[in-house]
């Protein structure tokens, strides 16, 4: 099993502390497609980052994906002084797998061309972002952590990027935390959702669909709010 188990998480800010968890559990296993709705701004990267083990929890237990997992879209591990080969090959050495099957195949699915030579300083986010996927989906994966869902690509390139990922799938887990439901509804089967700091299982899709929108309308609510506050104050 893997997983939160009694688990909180909180952070500082200028307006005091944030709280991200509270003593909240959720346990599965890793062959598991599980979505988490929590909305914008409730710490959906915190999560997927603890999840994958590199972000720990300020209290409690969580039991991390470990072995052959891997970020969805995660280009945080490239560098920017080196070529798009040159991570590419490195990353596939450090994962034992063949670095020119792996260079050859995030080449021609990313589809930069003659800029996957180039220095990632001379990329903009969007080719970052292609590179990074590709490379997901080129390493020998068993569990995905993804903060969102695709994040690369538009039109044709993010469906050629859907077909592969629901291929992936079929032989692996994945736990994604988003606020976007439709990329939850083709990827999942599994479905939970965040509120105040607590993780609500939830029998299918609808009833997640259904309780994620009330909290939305409790965000809006409350950011109307703030707004009108912010309004009687400069008046």
């Amino acid at each position: 099993m893997i997983g939160f188990q009694d688990a909180s998480k909180y952070y500082y800010t200028q307006d005091g502390v944030r709280v991200v968890l509270h003593e909240a559990s959720l346990l599965f296993e890793r062959t598991v497609r599980l979505a988490l709705f929590a909305q914008p701004g409730s710490g959906k990267s915190l999560i997927a980052r603890m999840l994958a083990g590199i972000e720990n929890p300020s209290s409690g237990t969580v039991l991390p994906a470990g072995g052959d997992c891997w970020r969805l879209n995660d280009s945080t591990v490239l560098q920017p002084y080196l070529t798009g080969e040159q991570n590419i090959r490195i990353i596939a050495e450090l994962k034992s797998v063949d670095p020119d099957k792996t260079s050859a195949f995030v080449m021609d699915f990313s589809e930069l061309g003659d800029r996957y030579f180039d220095s990632l300083q001379t990329y903009s986010s969007s080719m970052r972002g292609r590179l990074g996927f590709a490379l997901s989906m080129a390493l020998p994966v068993d569990f995905f952590v993804a903060d969102q869902g695709i994040q690369v690509g538009i039109g044709r390139y993010r469906d050629k990027c859907e077909t592969i990922l629901k291929e992936r799938l079929e032989n692996a887990g994945i736990f994604v935390v988003t606020s976007n439901p439709s990329f939850a509804k083709i990827t999942c089967d599994s479905f939970a959702v965040l509120r105040n700091g607590q993780f609500v299982p939830c029998d299918s899709y609808s009833e997640a669909i259904e309780l994620f929108q009330e909290g939305e309308d409790e965000f809006d609510a409350i950011r109307s709010m703030i707004a009108a506050y912010g309004r009687n104050v400069t008046d």
